[in-house]
């Protein structure tokens, strides 16, 4: 759900007055237009807009739901929050994923927008949505998302937009297209029998048919210019005289309107009246607290029986707004009889909006006071929460908004400003400004132990919080120039982060651990991110904790995930690899994160991951469905990983020219990478490596040639974990070039440099390169050594893709390797996935489809007890044993349970059904359900 600190009287809808003027000839032409896309409502101020809206919605019976913007609403990402937050007031669970990709800045509207048609396309099922008062909307960012929205929104869902002037929206195109109704002033303006009921029943003035059609002729039908002559009329003695007398343009009668309707008023009255024209809304607290008084509710209420001009916009009439025109009008005398006294009338509003935790609208306040003093300890209150809420970008506009010598005297919000502007932009040299600011705004200010801090914790201090954030922050900026630095910084600040604390923990923990991950130091790197992701767990346990903090330490676990599972695949455990990356695909998938930083991290680890299993469309799928399209998204590591490894998948698929492109994609990403804070993943293969592949596999052989000519690359330089990956693929080159002495020597220093480090990939790879080159030499001995050494490695962890790319000469060697029973499952498993396995090769089921003639109705029970599953035939003729939880899942598919069904008996998402599923499918070797059934039964697997 969206934040609480929302302001609900922008989702009322105002009341309706039962003296009401009826104007059935309109709601029938609405009705009639929710057949089609919008419905705009377009004229100037004050010919009834919103009245018009309340009267209709009052009578459909389309579920409905109402938005009145205003000018702060300018802000794309409060817009759209306002926005889904309004659908949910009809439908709770729309929108969360949408919520969740607003906080980046900069934010492709196609990104955000994209899950919410999808969702509203799901539902099937009728929805109104009012946005009232368009016009206060000038952004065209806005009206860009708007467009798209409104191009993609299934025909049930219906928009109303009521404005001053038409939107810039392709109205043209939707008119062409029979998706547009309109409503216009000339639709608007009262007829004379309209004009006639309002002066004589809501008004209850005595005025003939004459008196009435001159009235409405010289207002020419405006509805604000006849309310305000009806005021006047009420104190007037000669009526004739003072129609007669009225004219000039709408706005001029407005005025002469205005100032006559003002001086009939009372001195409180009037004075009430211009003194809360500062207020969008008005209640009576509010207003008591602007004014100082204690009677605005019996005012508000006097305003609202009179018909002044003031609008419930509630069925309690505790809130109410000033029609827009007469409001701007009473700012207009406010400003000139009392200019001096608007900053305290807005500085106690600011500080009553404070009292009920509503924080934008008392920061608006306080800068239209411009008491940066007040703005900037509502900014400091509100951090805190802003940073749980991911909404960064929002804290960073307040904060830009207050001077910065302001920012400098407090020492939360320079550390405030740091992290923020890390978060938001990667300004490593603007955090670490920060930072150092923090330090100075702390001898001014001193931090005290006896204080409360940000986390509400009972032994919470802001002394401890404060230089635990600081140390925390410092960890990562450090990341930039000297690892070993952050490492002893994230030490250093485990060890002063308050045990209760939580999120700065699991930040730490992730931070510590990522740091070891660089290095590759394994043992170091799995215990502490496994404690990162413990520290979630735990966090999920505790009471009273708020649910976007879990989700805070939540993104934690997932990043820790992620990166135990490179490490674990590196270090030649692919099956435990995989486990892991499935755990964080679980949490993003139910948190609907799939499309935000930690969402695609896990997706881009699982594609890579089945690319080497040769599952080359799931793959494909992981790294295309998230879309990493908001700014800091696509100028992150993350969106050129997975370009890199799409252009592998399609290098597999045989589709040059799609690889290519993805490539180019990479390129321009990293072409347009900010200058900021940015990790390494240093498990994935790099921009570079990949091209060498694929010009290599094109046989432009001059290309890698000369890539490798631009990097100064010897066969006797010190090799790291970090140069690794280029040496190899300078040993492909070799290999290309037929230099066999060169290639075999590199590779045997590699073979040394990894294996002594366990990074039992790239061993693997390297050992299959030297298997290419003793068959280019016809050393079958050799080869078939090599190759036994390699499956001794990857057995039975589901390796693939690396053996495939040689091509035919691997085919060949698997051939003979066969013959010698070399690690025959895997081997037959390998040749099955060249595709050319021969029948004396194949898997021996013929015996045992013999003995399995008949099976066997299980029950439930049955499933549930039996835990021999026929373990010693799966491993006798599977490569990869199928594991218990896929067992379970491959009894309940052989009992005709759907995947839902599956996963409500097991407690499980339906993600993880099917994420199994395609396991078990892989591991028999078939396509599709009933296959797996037959293929299992012929196995001994089920009975």
């Amino acid at each position: 759900m969206v934040s609480h600190s929302l302001l609900a009287t922008k989702f009322f809808v105002p009341s309706i007055k039962s003296n009401l003027v009826k104007r059935d000839r309109l709601v029938t032409y609405l009705d009639r237009g929710t057949k089609g896309k919008l419905t705009l409502i377009s004229a100037p101020a004050g010919f009834g807009k919103t009245t018009l809206l309340i009267e209709w919605l009052s009578q459909t019976k389309l579920p409905h739901t109402w938005l009145s913007l205003d000018k702060r609403d300018n802000d794309p990402i409060r817009f759209w929050t306002y926005f889904v937050a309004a659908l949910q007031k009809l439908r709770p669970e729309l929108g969360e994923a949408t919520l969740a990709l607003l906080q980046s800045p900069e934010t492709d509207f196609e990104f955000f927008l994209t899950p919410l048609i999808n969702e509203i396309s799901a539902l099937e099922t009728d929805i109104l949505l009012v946005l009232d008062d368009y016009h206060e909307i000038a952004v065209p960012r806005i009206h860009q998302a708007l467009t798209f929205l409104l191009n993609h929104l299934p025909p049930f869902f219906h928009l109303v937009i009521a404005s001053r002037s038409d939107p810039p929206l392709p109205l043209a195109r939707l008119r062409a297209k029979a998706q547009l109704s309109e409503i216009r002033a000339r639709e608007l303006r009262f007829t004379v029998d309209e004009a006639t009921f309002f002066a004589r029943e809501v008004m209850k003035l005595n005025l003939s048919a004459e008196q009435v059609a001159v009235l409405q002729d010289k207002a020419e039908g405006w509805i604000a210019g006849l309310q305000m002559a009806a005021f006047s009329l009420q104190e007037c003695s000669d009526v004739s005289t003072w129609i007669d007398s009225l004219q000039g343009s709408q706005r001029y009668i407005w005025d002469y309107l205005t100032e006559e309707v003002l001086e009939q008023q009372p001195e409180d009255l009037k004075s009430f009246l211009l003194k809360t024209s500062i207020l969008d809304r008005l209640c009576g607290s509010l207003c008591d607290a602007v004014l100082q008084t204690e009677d605005s509710t019996e005012k508000l209420s006097y305003l609202d029986r009179i018909n002044l001009f003031v609008v419930s916009l509630d069925e309690n009439r505790c809130w109410y707004r000033y029609h827009h025109l007469f409001g701007e009008l009473l700012c207009h005398y406010l400003q000139k009889q009392e200019p001096g006294e608007i900053c305290e009338y807005h500085c106690r509003a600011a500080r009553w909006y404070e009292q009920q935790q509503l924080m934008d609208e008392a920061f608006k306040h306080a800068l239209a006071a411009q008491n940066w003093e007040l703005a900037a300890d509502l900014v400091e209150k509100e951090a805190c929460q802003r940073f749980i809420d991911s909404d960064t970008s929002t804290l960073l506009t307040h904060l830009q908004a207050i001077p910065n010598e302001i920012i400098c005297l407090s020492p939360w919000l320079c550390m405030y400003y740091a992290w923020t502007l890390w978060f938001t932009s990667g300004d490593v040299a603007g955090a670490r400004q920060y930072l150092e600011d923090a330090k100075l705004a702390v001898n001014n200010k001193p931090l005290s132990k006896e204080k409360t801090s940000w986390t509400n914790h009972p032994s919470a201090n802001e002394f401890d919080d404060f230089w635990a954030s600081t140390a925390t922050l410092k960890s990562y900026l450090s990341h930039e120039k000297d690892i070993t630095e952050a490492i002893h910084l994230a030490k250093k600040a485990l060890k002063i982060i308050p045990e209760y604390n939580y999120w700065l923990r699991s930040l730490a923990l992730m931070n510590l651990g990522g740091s070891y991950y660089f290095i590759d130091d394994f043992e170091q790197a799995e215990p502490v991110l496994v404690e990162a992701i413990e520290v979630s767990t735990h966090c999920k346990q505790v009471d009273k904790i708020k649910a976007q903090y879990i989700d805070r330490t939540a993104e934690s676990a997932v990043t820790s995930l992620c990166l135990r599972s490179e490490l674990k695949e590196l270090h030649g455990e692919f099956s435990s690899a995989v486990a892991i990356c499935q755990e964080a695909l679980d949490i993003v998938t139910k948190r609907r994160w799939l499309e935000n930083a930690p969402g695609i991290f896990a997706q881009t680890v699982m594609g890579k991951l089945l690319w080497k299993q040769n599952k080359l469309e799931q793959a494909s799928n992981y790294l295309t469905q998230g879309k990493d399209r908001s700014s800091p998204l696509k100028k992150s590591a993350f969106a050129t990983i997975r370009r890199i490894y799409l252009a592998l998948v399609r290098q597999a698929q045989g589709n040059f020219t799609a690889a290519w492109e993805a490539i180019e994609e990479a390129e321009q990403i990293e072409r347009s990478r900010q200058q900021g804070f940015n990790f390494e993943f240093r498990t994935f293969l790099t921009l570079d490596v990949v091209k060498v592949r694929l010009w290599l596999a094109q046989g432009n052989l001059d290309e890698a040639v000369t890539w490798m000519q631009s990097k100064g690359l010897g066969i006797d330089d010190k090799l790291t974990y970090n140069s690794e990956l280029d040496y190899i693929a300078l040993a492909r080159i070799f290999i290309a070039q037929e230099n066999w002495k060169k290639a075999l020597h590199l590779l045997k220093r590699l073979q040394k440099s990894t294996e002594s480090n366990q990074r039992i990939a790239r061993t693997i790879e390297v050992l299959i390169l030297q298997i290419v080159i003793y068959q280019a030499q016809n050393q079958v001995d050799l080869s078939l050594n090599q190759l036994e050494y390699a499956l001794s490695l990857v057995h039975p962890q589901g390796y693939l893709r690396l053996f495939l790319d040689v091509g035919e000469s691997m085919r060949e060697l698997l051939h003979c390797a066969a013959k010698r029973d070399i690690y025959p499952n895997y081997v037959n498993w390998l040749l099955i996935a060249f595709g050319h396995l021969e029948e004396n090769t194949k898997i021996k089921s013929q015996s045992i489809s013999q003995i399995q003639t008949k099976s066997q109705v299980q029950t439930e029970s049955q499933i549930q007890n039996k835990s021999q599953l026929q373990t010693k035939s799966q491993s006798k003729f599977l490569v990869e044993p199928l594991s218990d939880r896929e067992l379970e899942i491959l009894q309940y598919i052989a009992l005709g349970h759907s995947n839902q069904n599956i996963a409500e008996k097991l407690f499980i998402s339906l993600a993880t059904v099917k994420w199994h599923s395609s396991n078990i499918y892989s591991k028999l070797g078939v396509k599709n359900r009933n296959q797996a059934v037959v293929r299992a039964r012929e196995l001994g697997i089920l009975g």
